[in-house]
């Protein structure tokens, strides 16, 4: 399920209190938890009598011992959610938190196409940039900091089920950070058009996006 619009981070709140979830974990980075971007989404969980617990421990790049360290937080808390906000690092590294808590492996064994056999704990999802799609995709990308590889996990379980897409926390970035993700939302667009797998309904969407990002970008 998808919210969209202004304040449709705070409608995604109260969604969570409606399904009766009392105790979330909520996934970020350092950055966003200090920035007061979450500010209002925190009172809205609070007057929805929704308790949790920040985990901004996931860096650009997150690797197996963040996704471990968050799932941990997760277990040893109560939590019965998750909540995460932030770029596509963040939302990698959350789903595969969720992923993770009822599929007993190593991270290392996720690698590949479905290797998971329980579904991931509910994951609502609130991405704070435009650049990365990791909201939809059923794609993570963690490094193994024993190896230095970055390994590609694909699991249709990982896919968060609640989605946000509210323009008022995406105006809270730096001006930096809307360019440089918008640029990667743009590069994404020309993947997707020159593409041996392009369809006409995908080369359409590619159009649109590229005169979108054209058209507001700078204005972003």
């Amino acid at each position: 399920m998808v919210f969209k619009g202004e304040g449709s981070s705070l409608h995604l709140c109260n969604e969570i209190s409606m399904l009766g979830f009392r105790k979330i974990l909520l996934v970020t980075d350092n950055f966003l938890a200090e920035s007061g971007l979450l500010n209002e989404m925190q009172a809205s969980l609070r007057a929805a009598a929704v308790e949790y617990i920040v985990y901004d421990g996931v860096l650009p790049n997150p690797d197996f011992d963040a996704v471990i360290e968050g799932g941990r937080a997760y277990g040893n808390s109560g939590c019965d959610a998750i909540v995460s906000v932030g770029g596509g690092s963040v939302l990698d590294a959350a789903k595969m938190m969720a992923l993770l808590h009822d599929n007993r492996l190593s991270l290392d064994k996720f690698e590949g196409v479905s290797k998971s056999k329980k579904p991931a704990v509910p994951h609502f999802a609130v991405p704070t940039t435009a650049g990365t799609g990791a909201e939809i995709t059923p794609v993570a990308v963690i490094s193994d900091p024993a190896t230095h590889r970055k390994v590609l996990i694909t699991d249709g379980k990982m896919c968060p089920d609640y989605i946000a897409l509210d323009p008022v926390i995406m105006q809270g970035l730096p001006p930096s950070i809307t360019a440089a993700t918008g640029i990667d939302a743009l590069t994404h667009a020309v993947e997707a058009y020159v593409s041996r797998g392009a369809t006409e309904k995908t080369d359409r969407e590619a159009r649109l996006a590229v005169k979108l990002i054209f058209r507001y970008l700078l204005r972003a």
